[in-house]
């Protein structure tokens, strides 16, 4: 079986016992570098995402209480850097229209999901992760430069005024 090298912290949430352990040894077993933590609930997934930096989140959408949508919305509003994918075995056309079109999540899966399939959904929603964390350094890099010769310009330009 083919692995994809990759880096972050993943939270697999599922109420579904046997599905969550069956994604997380998707996940372990064909991404090199990637730290799989499980929730059985929403709530659960919330507490986690409080204590801990995850740069993924993967929900299952039925669940009781706290459905995945209402999870990735809440991961989306107050941890929008993280990267949201949805599990469901709904084909729920207008529901997957929804969720991407209001940006609630980064991936629609339907179970059955192959796992080489699964596995580059993450692999991709964590390579997006640090892709938008270096354009923001990059950002910010190239800001500090063009400070920095803009003090440049005016110290020549108030050198040369002084010499003259």
């Amino acid at each position: 079986m083919p692995t994809i090298k990759a880096t972050g912290r993943v939270l697999l949430v599922d109420d579904d016992k046997i599905a969550r352990r069956v994604a997380q040894q998707f996940l372990e077993d064909r991404l090199v570098g990637v730290e799989v933590v499980t929730a059985t609930d929403a709530p659960g997934a919330l507490q986690l995402l409080e204590a801990q930096e995850f740069q993924a989140v993967v929900a299952d959408f039925r669940m009781p209480g706290m459905d995945g949508l209402e999870l990735l919305q809440a991961v989306r509003d107050r941890w929008p850097k993280a990267g949201r994918i949805m599990l469901t075995a709904s084909e729920d056309v207008h529901l997957a229209v929804h969720a991407l079109n209001e940006q609630l999540l980064d991936f629609y899966l339907l179970k059955p999901v192959r796992a080489d399939e699964f596995a580059q959904a993450v692999a991709r929603c964590l390579l997006d992760v640090v892709r938008a964390e270096v354009q923001a350094e990059l950002r910010k890099a190239e800001e500090k430069v063009v400070e920095e010769a803009m003090a440049l310009a005016r110290s020549l330009r108030d050198e040369k005024a002084r010499s003259r």
